[in-house]
């Protein structure tokens, strides 16, 4: 294990819940009250963990903004006595999500709680106005039940795009604040492929803050202080941060607006520090790191985030070992990700990625190769895979991008992952090659000889190769004609089943081509069939209508294929086809 995780397990230790305060839930103040022209103001904290009071004024409500829920516009005014700046000139940022905003109840002279800060608006905004989701909102949303079993989120299409970020296909107008998911240990291109992925759901990538700061002392969870949600921790972090809004006891109500619509899927929060205040006219923010875990996101939907203290939350540990096989340079990494249908094959990538540059910094250009071993709950042998990638095209291993999501999103049954590892070998030069002409030795040929096909490979910055492909065709081939097609492995479908339970999947994910395959296909006009995991090949007419008749046979009809499959070294790209005539020789061999 690396120094820098046994320093984040070290400081990683839940925090005591019911320590110190006892934190009472604040009353809501009654939407039913808001008048324009009301005066109030809002905490949150623009540097360090000290919580600031800045005035604000009322301007309207905004009825039905989201089903069932409305939006109260404010303007907020005010100067930091921390960092001297003026909120005119910052503007509302993103990490202030979930700021409480405070008005006075008419009635009885208390001061309650109207909500979370949550919306900005798009552009160049010259005012600091603002959105505040109501707290009777997210008190509806915190009452309501949770499920028995985590309910995954993530996967509606995306959002328009949050104010500052490109994008979106609505006008500009007020939107959820983007949260910022500050990442640290991450080099540029997994930072890039790592916000690929995650924009779209509503996250902000930004490099720089996020890995465990200590700032010597406990910071306590509480209205108007900062919070953060892990997708990541270990040698590489992903925290998205914003501020608590209401906490009765052990339960917590943040940001006003889902983080990234996970749905019901539990994500590790912590406390957080604001290192600083980054007033860019195009994407202002608070920059901020994770300080020490807290407990569990229980929900994240239309209103707020759900948290509860105290709780812990299971996430997948990753373990990779990269060498470059040049320099002899050997590294060991090790993080932890979230558990999400959604997220984790992206989580896993970029972290791969970034762990395999770490070994070849200078060029840029390398190329992967990469032995995955995945662990499920409840199976004792782990699917082992083996992989060539390469590092520039942002996919280090194009075979776990294809089984982690598979995996996870299979609707057969819950699989549960409990550990990935990864050898990383890096070798400091790009081996590509796209496959760019293929031919035949003869146009005509007997049933039951020997074919051979030639392809040329054009590799990157070298002269082209050409590739022999021997195989015989079957004895019993009817006279005809018969395509020939020639591919990268990445882009050629197993010989396979398609998978019917999760034992199913499992044989089908080891049965994938690797990149690095040139996979000859032949088409033999005859049609087999493919059941519970098993492939039946040329069977009579006559057997079909038995088959087909029983509806628990899961049958699936394909044509037979006579397959080779060629290891060249080089991932490969592009296909290619040539045909060939049988002749009629009232026999084969």
């Amino acid at each position: 294990m690396s120094a820098t995780l046994s320093l984040l397990l070290a400081a990683s230790l839940l925090l005591p819940a019911g320590e110190g305060t006892a934190w009472k839930g604040e009353r809501p103040f009654p939407l039913a009250k808001v008048k324009a022209g009301m005066k109030g103001y809002m905490r949150t904290v623009l540097q360090g963990t000290t919580i600031e009071r800045f005035d604000l004024e009322v301007i309207d409500v905004l009825p039905r903004y989201l089903p069932r829920q409305d939006v109260v516009l404010v303007r907020v005014v005010g100067k930091s006595s921390v960092t001297g700046q003026d909120i005119g000139h910052i503007g509302i940022l993103h990490g202030m999500s979930g700021s409480p905003v405070y008005l006075q109840d008419p009635d009885d002279g208390e001061w309650k709680c109207l909500g979370a800060l949550a919306y900005g608006f798009s552009g160049f905004p010259k005012d600091p106005i603002t959105g505040i989701t109501p707290l009777e909102s997210m008190l509806r949303e915190r009452d309501r039940p949770l499920s028995p079993t985590p309910v995954a989120g993530g996967s509606a299409p995306p959002s328009p795009s949050p104010p500052g970020k490109p994008g979106g296909g609505l006008a500009s107008g007020l939107r959820p604040l983007a949260t910022p998911l500050f990442l640290s240990g991450f080099s540029p291109r997994a930072a890039a492929f790592l916000a690929g992925e995650l924009e779209p759901h509503g996250l902000s990538v930004v490099q720089g803050g996020g890995g465990t700061y200590d700032p010597g002392r406990k910071i306590e969870i509480e209205p108007g202080g900062s919070i953060g949600v892990q997708l990541m921790r270990g040698d590489l972090d992903a925290t998205g941060t914003g501020t608590v809004t209401w906490r009765d006891g052990d339960s917590v109500l943040a940001f006003g607006h889902p983080m990234l619509q996970g749905g019901e899927w539990p994500m590790p929060v912590t406390s957080a520090w604001v290192h600083t205040v980054v007033a860019d006219l195009n994407y202002a923010y608070k920059m901020s790191s994770p300080v020490a875990q807290a407990g569990s996101l229980l929900r994240d939907q239309q209103s707020a985030i759900l948290c509860e203290l105290g709780r812990p939350t299971p996430l997948v540990p990753f373990d990779l070992h990269v060498r470059n096989s040049r320099t002899g340079w050997k590294e060991d990494y090790s993080v932890e990700v979230v558990r999400h249908p959604s997220f984790t094959t992206g989580l896993l990538m970029s972290a791969l990625l970034s762990c395999a540059e770490s070994a070849e910094p200078v060029t840029g250009f390398a190329t992967v190769r990469s032995k995955i071993r995945i662990e499920l709950a409840g199976r004792r042998d782990p699917i082992e895979l083996e992989d060539l990638g390469v590092l520039n095209s942002s996919v280090a291993s194009p075979m776990m991008m294809t089984a982690v999501p598979r995996l996870l999103q299979n609707p057969f049954g819950k699989v549960e992952i409990r550990r990935v590892e990864a050898d990383v070998e890096v070798v400091p030069e790009r081996r590509t090659a796209e496959i760019q002409a293929a031919w035949t030795d003869v146009n005509e040929v007997e049933a039951g000889r020997d074919v051979t096909l030639s392809v040329v490979l054009r590799p990157y910055d070298r002269p082209d190769e050409k590739v022999n492909v021997t195989f015989r065709l079957p004895a019993n081939l009817p006279p005809e004609t018969y395509e020939i097609e020639v591919g990268a492995g990445r882009t050629t479908e197993p010989d396979a089943p398609e998978p019917k339970n999760v034992e199913d999947l499992v044989r089908w994910l080891k049965s994938q081509y690797l990149s690095s395959d040139l996979v000859t296909v032949v088409e033999l006009g005859t049609i087999g069939t493919k059941q519970e995991g098993k492939s039946l090949r040329k069977l009579p007419f006559s057997v079909f209508g038995t088959l087909l008749s029983s509806a628990s046979a899961g049958v699936t009809i394909a044509p037979d294929t006579l397959r080779v499959k060629t290891p060249t070294g080089y991932v490969l790209a592009g296909k290619k086809s040539v045909r060939i005539k049988v002749k009629n020789t009232g026999g084969g061999q």
